[in-house]
């Protein structure tokens, strides 16, 4: 093979090696997506779940204050 030939092959080893890197890089790059999808998505059900759970605990400390208010006697 003489120098031109090298080159050429060379040149297509490179250009074969940065589009498997690109590949590589837009499937991570839509793993990163993805798993920031998913996390801003656990974050909306916690924060769900702790409106919930904080007005759960909110009737329910009003229903103790009503109980309590009904067994004084005055």
């Amino acid at each position: 093979m003489n120098i031109g030939g090298k080159a050429v092959y060379l040149r297509s080893i490179l250009k074969s090696s940065v589009l498997i890197l690109q590949d590589r890089l837009e499937e991570k790059d839509a793993e990163i997506t993805r798993l920031k999808h998913e996390l801003q998505q656990r974050s909306i059900t916690e924060d769900e779940e702790e409106k919930t759970e904080a007005a759960s605990d909110k009737k329910d400390g009003d229903e103790e204050m009503l109980g309590g208010e009904a067994e004084i006697e005055i």
